[in-house]
């Protein structure tokens, strides 16, 4: 009865409660002309704007922590990608960042920011998968230490992290077309939907045993190298020029936080998708060895 009620309980929490007050702590940041074309650091108080970041953080696992200790890690990383979803509709995009900042001075901000919600990002996935209840047949739910090594120090590891980066990358890419910052949002979304399917896929051709950290730690990647490739291309003198022809490359249109959404919310699903697929695949093949 008690899990029931919080699996309906506590996502109305984070849409509700939790997520826009974590919306309000991103409202507190102003750009230089006090408007709120702003990001996490990209604003005129960064050491506000890592206290900030923090403070979302704990909201999203405010709902976070119960979910996964009373449903799982799955529904955690759920219910803390709704809280986060909040805060990111609230950044700016970065058609609009460029009209007022040095390209490349922006660009290493966001590779900055980048590396601190990778790391809060990180932190938060392995506090939830480290808690979560135990649930038949989901592999998020394996011991921590057994997932790290299997993420950090094996073949199908370091396949399914880089099969997810490449493709978060792409669905980037081709979603993320226009400065839009519900599209920006949803790119993240469904790029983390795509990399958890295909990490998973491309760490199975490597190894039998692929674990779903890899595919998470794969989509948390692109918060950091986007706007790393971003500096090299299109460049920092040529950002404001991409912003005119409305050619900024894909994934450099996702913000940070964007991608954290991603990583909560949308990986688990594709883990998902895909592993019950890959299961039922090797039902029928032992379905079939038995009856030969």
């Amino acid at each position: 009865m008690t899990k029931a009620i919080l699996r309906w309980a506590l996502p109305l929490l984070a849409l509700f409660v939790l997520g826009p007050a974590a919306s309000r702590l991103v409202g507190l940041l102003r750009a230089g002309d006090a408007s709120a074309d702003v990001t996490l650091l990209v604003n005129t108080t960064p050491a506000l704007g890592v206290a900030v970041a923090l403070g979302v953080c704990v909201l999203a696992l405010v709902g976070g922590v119960p979910a996964s200790r009373a449903l799982g890690a799955r529904v955690g990383l759920t219910i803390t990608g709704l809280t986060l979803a909040w805060s990111a509709w609230f950044t700016a995009p970065i058609s609009v960042l460029a009209r007022s900042h040095d390209g490349g001075t922006l660009l290493i901000t966001l590779a900055i920011e980048g590396a601190l919600m990778l790391a809060l990002g990180l932190g938060m996935v392995l506090l939830l998968v480290r808690i979560g209840a135990p649930a038949q047949g989901d592999p998020l739910c394996e011991p921590l230490g057994e997932q790290l090594r299997k993420t950090f120090k094996t073949r199908a590891g370091l396949a399914a992290m880089g099969g997810a980066f490449v493709a978060a990358m792409v669905i980037g890419w081709f979603v993320a077309r226009e400065p839009l910052r519900g599209q920006s949002l949803f790119a993240g979304f469904v790029a983390g939907i795509g990399a958890g399917s295909v990490g998973v896929w491309c760490g199975s051709f490597a190894g039998r045993d692929v674990p779903p950290l890899a595919t998470i730690v794969g989509v948390l990647l692109v918060a950091v190298l986007a706007p790393v490739i971003g500096v090299f291309w299109p460049g920092g003198e040529a950002l404001h020029e991409a912003v005119v022809r409305d050619a900024i490359p894909g994934p450099l249109r996702l913000q940070s936080i964007d991608v954290l959404v991603g990583a909560t919310l949308g990986a688990p699903i594709g883990l998902g998708w895909v592993g019950s697929m890959l299961d039922g695949g090797e039902h029928a093949s032992g379905n079939r060895a038995a009856s030969a």
